[in-house]
Order: structure tokens, then C-alpha cells, then sequence
């Protein structure tokens, strides 16, 4: 371990933060499995949120199968196997560059304006 390290726990690929931080997910209140974003940290919440200061535990590593909508910034475009998938403000995660941050990889395919579960490589 270097001596720069200051917390062991994001080894693990986690980070917590007050569910009141988080700024985009699907579900109020948060629920394990919803893609979120806390500013520009991205990744998948594994625990539920029951009050706003609870501290919800974000995953930002492994492959989820996530719901994926074919859509970018200008409407529905398809999301090829590899591309890029950002959440967006309201944790719906598609192609949109300009109004998501990035969360992974889809590492499926999705028709232009459908919506549908893929597996999708979260790596920020």
C-alpha cells in the first residue's frame, strides 16, 4: 500500500455518501440496483435510501445489467455494443454526452428510442 492512500475502503470500488448528495437517480428514495451520480462520481447505489441522511453505498466498478434507453442529446439514437452510456440528471441512462455524466460501457445493444436491460460495464 503507498503512503499517499488515505481511505482503504475505495479499494473495493466503493464509495458512501449521504443519499442527500446524490444528484441524479431513478428512484426517490434510492434503491440498490438505480444508476446515480453524486456530482461527477457515477456508479450503481447498493443499498436503499430510507431517510435523506442515510448514507447510500455506490458502487463504480463491475458489470450491472442496467435499463438503457436509445437516446443521445439531439433524440433517439441506438447504443452499439462498447459505447459509451452516461446517467443523466434524472438516473436514466442512455448515449447523451451533453447532459449525462459518464457511467461505463454498454456492453449490449439498444435499438434507436427503445428502452432495454443490458449489461453495462460501469467504469468511470
Amino acid at each position: 500500500m503507498t503512503r499517499t492512500i488515505k481511505f482503504d475502503e475505495h479499494e473495493d470500488g466503493v464509495v458512501r455518501v449521504t443519499a442527500s448528495e446524490v444528484t441524479s437517480a431513478p428512484n426517490d428514495p434510492i434503491e440498490s440496483g438505480d444508476p446515480c451520480a453524486f456530482n461527477l462520481i457515477t456508479g450503481v447505489a447498493e443499498s436503499d435510501e430510507v431517510a435523506a441522511d442515510d448514507v447510500v453505498v455506490i458502487r463504480r466498478n463491475g458489470v450491472h445489467t442496467l435499463s438503457v434507453v436509445g437516446a443521445d442529446g439531439a433524440g433517439n439514437a441506438a447504443v452499439a455494443y462498447g459505447d459509451l452510456v452516461y446517467v443523466d440528471a434524472s438516473g436514466v441512462v442512455n448515449a447523451d454526452d451533453t447532459n449525462g455524466v459518464r457511467l461505463g460501457y454498454a456492453l449490449g445493444a439498444v435499438a434507436s428510442g427503445a428502452t432495454t436491460s443490458i449489461d453495462v460495464l460501469v467504469d468511470p
